[in-house]
């Protein structure tokens, strides 16, 4: 990520989508039911009132923590899914302003502006879809002794989301309740992925923007100047600025420095340019 990137990715950025955000604390476990489950490998786990407890990572990847892999097999993991991770960050980035509005859409129960948007979103990872499934790719690169395991475990977790979900639909006399839950099924995955790709860009972008300020050794003041140049340009940009606008930010950051903290910016930025 280069200086200018980490300029532009900020706390700032919108809070992600509503669509299959997992809890910030999953319910205690209790119950029989519970005490069975645990006692086996599974993804299937529920609360005091019986309902799935979320899960923070899609069922293909949580389920790669129940087993106990060599180095040289998470080495594979990880290419495919920073890979996935690549190409679902850049559309995330693009589509900030989209993001915003879905968020409102899924604040007001706004159903038709959520399929809208959602749907645009969905679209550009066609290309995603069309590799193949990512539990495809997970169990080509796992030792042959776990494929079955792995493959059970997620679609015991799709499975058993997908009947919670047919019978919530059902209940609420939704039209043809058993499409409509698969569709819910997937905006959830997808949902939850975006919820994902937004906290890595966060986190990255934060933690780098931190270390920027740190080497810039700025007064207080002067620092608070430039965390506000940041916001107002990530907010007015929907982080996808334009060459020419980035270099209108490094201008602006440059004017609002004093002499001694203009030269650590030039080395900075020389460092770290990309255009």
């Amino acid at each position: 990520m280069t200086l200018l990137t980490v300029l532009i990715v900020t706390t700032a950025m919108p809070l992600a989508p509503g669509v299959a955000q997992p809890a910030d604390e999953p319910p205690a476990l209790s119950g029989p039911k519970i005490e069975e489950e645990a006692s086996r490998a599974t993804l299937v786990r529920r609360g005091y009132d019986g309902a799935l407890e979320p899960l923070e990572a899609p069922p293909e990847v949580a389920a790669l923590d129940l087993f106990d892999l060599d180095d040289q097999t998470w080495e594979k993991i990880d290419v495919i899914l920073g890979e996935r991770a690549a190409v679902i960050d850049g559309v995330v980035v693009r589509n900030i302003l989209t993001l915003v509005e879905l968020q409102a859409a899924n604040a007001t129960g706004d159903a038709a502006s959520q399929r809208r948007l959602l749907g645009s979103i969905v679209d550009q990872l066609e290309g995603l879809r069309k590799s193949g499934r990512l539990v495809d790719k997970l169990a080509r690169v796992l030792p042959r002794e776990h494929v079955k395991a792995y493959r059970d475990l997620v679609r015991e977790r799709h499975t058993a989301r997908f009947e919670e979900l047919r019978v919530e639909l059902h209940s609420a006399r939704i039209e043809d309740a058993d499409h409509a839950a698969f569709k819910r099924l997937i905006a959830e995955a997808i949902g939850l992925e975006i919820k994902r790709s937004y906290d890595r860009i966060v986190e990255a972008g934060t933690s780098q923007l931190e270390e920027t300020l740190a080497a810039m050794e700025l007064d207080p003041e002067t620092e608070g100047e430039v965390r506000r140049l940041v916001q107002d340009f990530a907010q007015k940009t929907a982080l996808n600025p334009t060459a020419e606008q980035r270099r209108g930010l490094f201008a602006d950051i440059y004017r609002a420095l004093p002499p001694d903290a203009r030269r650590r910016l030039v080395n900075l930025y020389r460092d770290g340019s990309d255009d």
